[in-house]
């Protein structure tokens, strides 16, 4: 049954997200600023499959730096120790986790440049290259709304000023009945978007998507089952503080001076 939810997992999370996002995706027109802006694109997908909320799973959030016209994605690396004992000259491995901690990895690239420098550590003296493409499509740092399935049937104004449009089925499906694409414009100059297909509102950014499995919960509850999958999945872009500005931003400057840049 834990493969089967894992496998469905899988299968919701191709649908909702494709991992690719080309370099040029990022505006060149995007104002200039010389501080940092920090995001944080937030999902609740692993946290369904260990019972947790969102905020107690770090591995539902991305973060993403933006500095003048460079771009850092931070990627979580989690650590531990475990208990252990000694067998002779072999070490048995114990199952007690003594201490968990998370580091990062550190991307950084010029927003029209198709590969960077990856750097281990906020500190790390020196980086190595990477492309950007192929991180792109295995981090989960953006993703592209797939409406193959689903047709265009309302929006609506929230009181707050955010666009909702809502897509439905055009046809019989045993994932989302429906999915809901939220847009503001607070962050419509980021240069950063997740689809460039879905991201076309007028002066508004795509920052939430929704999707709703109604259909498929009330299913199982009628046969008895216990749900594998809540009622929503979601992927968001949220505005958040940066602790470590002037770490980050170093990091910044040690990237531009890598490739030559003042």
């Amino acid at each position: 049954m834990k493969i089967y939810r894992q496998l469905l997992l899988q299968a919701l999370f191709l649908l909702l997200t494709t991992l690719v996002i080309p370099p040029n995706t990022f505006s060149q027109d995007y104002r200039v600023k010389d501080s940092v802006e920090a995001f944080e694109i937030r999902n609740n997908l692993l946290s369904i499959e260990n019972n947790q909320k969102n905020d107690q799973n770090p591995s539902n959030i991305r973060k993403i730096n933006f500095f003048q016209h460079y771009t850092m994605f931070c990627i979580p690396i989690y650590r531990s120790i475990v208990s252990g004992r000694m067998n002779g000259d072999s070490v048995i491995i114990g199952e007690e986790v003594l201490k968990e901690w998370i580091t990062y990895h550190y991307y950084v690239y010029k927003n029209d440049k198709s590969s960077g420098m990856k750097y281990d550590s906020i500190s790390a003296v020196s980086g190595k290259p990477f492309d950007v493409d192929s991180l792109l499509k295995k981090s989960g740092f953006s993703i592209t709304v797939d409406t193959n399935e689903y047709a265009f049937t309302n929006a609506i104004i929230l009181s707050n000023g955010d666009l909702v449009k809502k897509y439905g089925l055009k046809g019989i499906s045993i994932f989302a009945d429906s999915m809901y694409c939220f847009y503001n414009n607070s962050m419509k100059n980021l240069n950063y978007t997740f689809s460039k297909k879905m991201d076309t509102v007028s002066n508004m950014k795509l920052y939430r998507v929704v999707a709703i499995f109604d259909s498929m919960y009330k299913t199982k509850l009628k046969d008895g089952q216990k749900p594998g999958i809540p009622r929503e999945l979601y992927y968001e872009l949220v505005s958040t503080r940066i602790e470590n500005c002037n770490e980050i931003q170093s990091l910044f400057e040690r990237y531009k001076k890598d490739i030559g840049e003042k």
